[in-house]
């Protein structure tokens, strides 16, 4: 019995624990439902947060996890079925790793990799039916300074458009309904390419072929 009273203590106390050293924000739609919710634990340095559409559903959900709080594993964005429409891989402030886009019916739109807000290796584009859009390499120059700079003309957008989503505004007494797109839009460096890239149509018949040498300047 001892030793159940001892473990139940022990829980209690860290609980508690947990309770002293988290933090939580919300903010709401006009109709009362959850617009945003964040919360902290200052124990295991972690955040999270969670966005959503006003049919309830995720919209995005933002990963952090590090000593200073400052460092996001990953974004993961939704569209207002349900479905993701990104995952979007971070690293000490820079997108970096393996980043995968969806399009609208849960297929892969486009993977490939960052390395350090730059495309690197090989990015792949897809057809809505699951063909094969266009595949290409990527070579990352590692030698500029790759870390954001809004000063740095280098740098350009790289959108991720969501779903559509009816979306009510109040105004006055009345009630508005207008159509957004939820977008998502991220300063990225190109890179290079490089070597061969394909191009297929939608039936996966093979378009046309473009060739890069190593400075990444189109060949032919």
């Amino acid at each position: 019995m001892r030793k159940i009273a001892l473990v139940v203590y022990i829980l209690f106390q860290y609980l508690a624990s947990a309770a002293q050293n988290s933090f939580t924000d919300t903010t709401y739609f006009f109709d009362g439902k959850i617009s945003w919710y964040c919360s902290m634990n200052e124990i295991d340095s972690t955040w999270c947060c969670y966005s959503y559409y006003q049919n309830g559903k995720l919209m995005l959900i933002e990963q952090f996890k590090s000593k200073n709080h400052d460092a996001i594993n990953q974004k993961i964005g939704f569209n207002p079925d349900g479905k993701i429409a990104y995952i979007m891989p971070f690293k000490d402030f820079m997108i970096h790793g393996i980043f995968i886009e969806y399009h609208t019916n849960g297929n892969i739109k486009t993977q490939g990799s960052f390395y350090k807000n730059c495309k690197y290796g090989e990015w792949t584009n897809y057809h809505t039916n699951g063909q094969i859009l266009s595949r290409g390499k990527y070579l990352p120059s590692l030698n500029d300074t790759v870390a954001f700079d809004e000063n740095d003309s280098l740098f350009v957008p790289f959108k991720i458009e969501f779903a559509l989503e009816p979306t009510k505004f109040k105004i006055g007494n009345e009630y508005l309904t207008e159509v957004l797109k939820s977008s998502d839009t991220y300063l990225i460096k190109e890179g290079k390419r490089t070597e061969e890239w394909l191009y297929w149509d939608k039936d996966g018949k093979l378009m046309r072929k473009e060739h890069y040498d190593k400075k990444g300047k189109l060949v032919h």
